[in-house]
């Protein structure tokens, strides 16, 4: 047990090796394996530092943040609360570190359904940056990413596109218009502006962030699939029964289609046919093919 066999120092030092050690095992996707190792290096720094230590607050953040990857979002909300609450008495409210632990507490309650306290936390994360960095800074870009994407959660389509948009020009300003954050928001901003009625601009958003992701990753990355996958799905969408039935609209599908089956084949390569992201693409794939069969049935074929 801890404390049993070893003085302060050396588990403290144990607990940072176990906890290093399980971010290595996370970054190569093994889940599973990492946790006991959080979960003993919260358990020896605990009983070395005391309960309220910021080396404590750090390893029940990473605890949480794992329980979030698995899925479990009842058990890792009590750990970043208690870990803003560590934060908070030793730092101050204000502090950057605060920011970031309520930036990860509004994923999990947003995952949870509360949207609400999810917006709470992550406007409060946003006026600790500026405060701190001042309107310009790149974090807070991530922040009003993650404010858009609650809005639109919401259906609060006309503020998620503005702070998508000052995203776009934070990140812009800071590493250029070819970064692949960039893309990341330029495809968040195409799907509202979408769903907001402008297909055309939406069309041009997108065409950019895959431009960018193709030029930054190669042809064979799983972003410039993402990218691929939602610039299809806007083309084949026609905005009537009439429009379904232009040569505009049969190009545009026809391009869809294309996108989709370079789609499903990087995600099949990288992750294997069966995973979600290239069942979902082929599910597109499908629909869009089933559609034209249907047509062609419809149109009196022998």
């Amino acid at each position: 047990t801890p404390g049993s066999k070893w003085d302060e120092p050396a588990q403290v030092l144990l607990a940072t090796a176990l906890n290093n050690a399980a971010e290595l095992l996370r970054a190569q996707g093994l889940v599973d394996a990492a946790e006991p190792l959080l979960v003993q290096a919260l358990s020896l720094r605990e009983s070395a530092l005391g309960p309220e230590n910021p080396s404590v607050a750090e390893s029940l953040s990473n605890l949480g943040m794992l329980w979030k990857a698995q899925g479990r979002l009842e058990e890792a909300e009590p750990h970043l609360k208690r870990c803003i609450e560590i934060k908070e008495a030793v730092f101050g409210q204000d502090h950057w570190s605060v920011a970031i632990s309520l930036s990860n507490l509004a994923r999990v309650v947003g995952a949870r359904g509360n949207l609400k306290e999810a917006e709470r936390l992550d406007r409060r994360c946003l006026a600790i940056k500026t405060a701190a960095h001042g309107p310009d800074h790149p974090s807070r870009a991530v922040t009003l990413n993650n404010l858009a994407q609650n809005c639109r959660a919401r259906g609060e389509l006309e503020e998620a596109e503005q702070l998508y948009r000052q995203a776009v020009e934070i990140w812009d300003g800071v590493y250029g218009d070819g970064h692949p954050l960039v893309a990341t928001v330029l495809n968040n901003l195409g799907l509202i502006v979408y769903q907001r009625g402008d297909r055309d601009q939406a069309t041009l958003l997108l065409r950019r962030a895959l431009a960018i992701d193709e030029a930054v990753y190669g042809p064979s990355h799983p972003a410039v699939a993402r990218d691929q996958n939602n610039l299809a799905d806007v083309l084949a969408r026609p905005e009537n029964e009439h429009e379904a039935s232009t040569d505009a609209y049969e190009e545009r599908r026809l391009e869809a289609v294309e996108l989709l089956k370079r789609s499903v084949a990087i995600y099949g390569s990288f992750y294997g046919e069966t995973h979600p992201h290239a069942r979902g693409v082929m599910d597109n794939l499908v629909r869009i093919l089933r559609d034209d069969e249907f047509e062609d049935d419809g149109g009196g074929g022998s």
